[in-house]
């Protein structure tokens, strides 16, 4: 992308904090949770798209 290689080594700590904090919280992320809805509850489920 053009970036200066100063600026890119800049944000390898943001890039990898943000990593981070997915693989640590990724089990409350992707817990399946249920809302109310008009007619009950529904549940939500996080899958993944795309190739497999």
């Amino acid at each position: 992308m053009g970036k200066p290689v100063a600026q890119a080594r800049g944000e390898i700590g943001l890039v990898a904090d943000i990593y981070r904090y997915y693989a640590d919280n990724a089990e409350q992320l992707l817990a399946p949770s249920t809302i109310d809805v008009d007619s009950g509850s529904a549940s939500v489920e996080k899958r993944p798209v795309g190739a497999y």
